[in-house]
């Protein structure tokens, strides 16, 4: 029998477990840089110019990953997190960093990233914040219900499935503040516990929204008990049993409301998307609908539309308005909205963005300024699109700074030039960015 020769593999490269390293910098996400350490280190939890013992987690691709375990020396740019819970709830990851120095740090990261790939530093515009508690009119808590002794209501830990039980949250909006304790209670008392997949609670600009999903039906005392706590609270409460199938128990709508701009109300449910700082998101309407220079002769191609949060604010100003979307649910949603709030210059299309017919569904042709506001894969395949229609003004949103990098990149190599971009703190405390920029051609 012929023998077949395997050389022997290389043992994998330990990982060391612990590191004293300084700090050189903060990354867009908030993690600090050690780049004297071999491989580069980002640490959670540190700071620039910080000295720290450091437990590392894991090593992929030349760089590593650890959280920062003990301070040897601090950074005065460090505050203390306001919400008890910070360190194992994995919802909040930047609240030990002073709020504008954070800002700037993001700005010279993000703006690097922008550099490599357009070939010019970004002139950047005014940051849209607001305030740091208080701010989220959205949350789902997650359920773990697989102990016989324990059950856990709350938010996940970092970078893991476990659930940590939360007693309160103070970035939710202070209505929902006021509710989640007699939430959390009603719902950890409940005899089918065990039906729970999860909890969504929705802060309408006139009423809160109490969504279980379900995975089969509860008991009747216990449907007694939450329509109780619906009562005293003043919550439309809603059953989730499938992706699609939503029942309110107390009302007949599924519904809650909110404006994206003064004049405008938008129909959303428990799972649609829906930007969670409504402060921010009306200010970043505003910003948008101003660079985009409106008039009553331009036809706006509005893409990754959702329910209309931009879209119809655009349709207020311009001649017309076609906004594209993938998922059938927000497209019907959308073109309800625009019923409901009487704007007929709107046209909405429902098309796989990650393809080439959408631009055939939609009828591009004729739009001469453009909004796009994808999820963090970014917009790739819509670029060559934009070449060929070759919009006055392109206005990117983003909520992640390294397709938009990308997506930047390409935009440049078509002829136009990045005029101005905004940092939009739209979850301050947190590792996330979002973005605006304004594309404008090379000849102007």
């Amino acid at each position: 029998m012929a023998q077949i020769f395997k050389p022997q593999r290389k043992p994998k490269a330990q990982v060391a477990k612990q590191a004293r390293v300084r700090i050189d910098e903060l990354d867009h996400q908030g993690q600090g840089v050690a780049r004297a350490h071999q491989p580069v280190l980002f640490v959670e939890g540190a700071l620039p110019g910080e000295l720290c013992d450091v437990t590392i987690t894991r090593q992929a691709s030349g760089v590593a990953f650890g959280k920062a375990k003990k301070l040897i020396e601090t950074s005065p740019q460090r505050v203390s997190p306001f919400c008890p819970h910070v360190e194992q709830c994995g919802g909040c990851q930047t609240q030990h960093v002073e709020s504008s120095a954070l800002q700037q740090t993001r700005q010279r990261a993000i703006g690097e990233l922008i550099r490599r790939s357009t070939g010019k530093a970004p002139q950047w515009a005014e940051t849209l914040s607001g305030e740091e508690q208080g701010y989220r009119r959205k949350a789902r808590l997650a359920i773990d219900n697989q102990h016989k002794d324990q059950f856990r209501i709350g938010f996940r830990a970092a970078n893991s499935k476990q659930v940590v039980s939360i007693e309160q949250c103070p970035v939710l909006v202070t209505r929902l503040q006021a509710i989640f304790p007699a939430v959390v209670s009603c719902v950890s008392s409940l005899k089918g516990k065990k039906a729970l997949g999860h909890v969504t609670l929705l802060a309408g600009d006139e009423q809160i929204q109490l969504c279980l999903r379900i995975i089969r039906e509860l008991p009747a005392q216990d449907l007694q008990n939450l329509q109780t706590l619906a009562s005293e609270h003043n919550l439309q409460l809603v059953l989730q049993r499938d992706d699609a199938q939503f029942e309110c128990i107390n009302g007949d709508s599924t519904l809650v409301h909110y404006a994206p701009k003064e004049g405008i109300s938008l129909a959303i449910g428990a799972d649609d998307f829906v930007q969670v700082n409504g402060v921010l998101n009306q200010k970043m309407v505003t910003q948008a609908l101003d660079w985009l220079t409106l008039n009553a002769d331009d036809k706006v191609l509005d893409l990754f539309c959702g329910v209309g949060n931009f879209t119809l604010p655009i349709a207020t100003q311009a001649g017309s308005v076609v906004g594209v979307e993938g998922a059938d649910s927000m497209v019907q949603r959308a073109e309800r909205n625009a019923e409901r709030n009487q704007i007929e210059n709107v046209r909405f299309v429902c098309a796989d963005l990650e393809s080439e017919s959408w631009t055939k569904q939609a009828d591009i042709r004729r739009c001469n300024k453009v909004l796009l506001d994808p999820a963090r894969a970014g917009a790739q395949f819509a670029m060559q699109a934009l070449s060929r229609i070759k919009p006055q003004r392109i206005v990117y949103v983003s909520c992640n700074p390294a397709t938009f990098a990308r997506d930047a990149g390409a935009l440049t190599k078509q002829g136009y030039r990045l005029e101005k971009i905004s940092l939009i703190d739209m979850f301050p405390g947190t590792a996330h960015s979002e973005l605006m920029a304004l594309f404008i051609p090379n000849r102007e």
